[in-house]
């Protein structure tokens, strides 16, 4: 797969030009995945692979990225017949745990780095997941 069809599956997801199948769907909520997941998977993602459907005939794409969270997951996606995109599958291949971010916090927070327990306050924040400081998360706020 060349840059532009990497840009066009971008392109088609940031304007929401995409349906989901409904094993797609039921993946993304096993995996308490969002909208907002797969554009920064697609975003930060890189193509990882083109394969030729057996039955369709037809090209699928799959793009690994993170998730909003830190998940690595990989897309599976094709192009209707109509230029939307259609995603297939949602996989994640590596979960990131919260206890391991609320942890790295308390440590830096302890060796006095005030400075960096921000940060990762703020990066928690931002992915929809409050530490005990009962901030509001960025779900919530929506």
């Amino acid at each position: 797969m060349d840059a532009a069809e990497l840009e066009r599956i971008r392109v088609l997801i940031r304007a929401r030009r995409y349906l989901m199948t409904s094993h797609a769907e039921e993946e993304m909520d096993a995996d308490a995945l969002t909208a907002f997941d797969l554009e920064s998977v697609i975003v930060t993602g890189r193509f990882t692979e083109r394969q030729r459907d057996r039955q369709s005939d037809e090209w699928k794409y799959l793009v690994r990225g993170q998730a909003l969270e830190g998940a690595i997951v990989t897309l599976v996606s094709k192009f209707g017949a109509t230029g939307i995109l259609v995603l297939i599958a949602v996989l994640i291949e590596q979960q990131v745990s919260v206890w391991n971010v609320r942890s790295a916090a308390r440590v830096l927070h302890t060796f006095g780095m005030s400075r960096a327990v921000m940060g990762v306050k703020r990066i928690c924040l931002s992915s929809r997941t409050a530490l005990s400081s009962g901030a509001p998360t960025a779900a919530k706020a929506a």
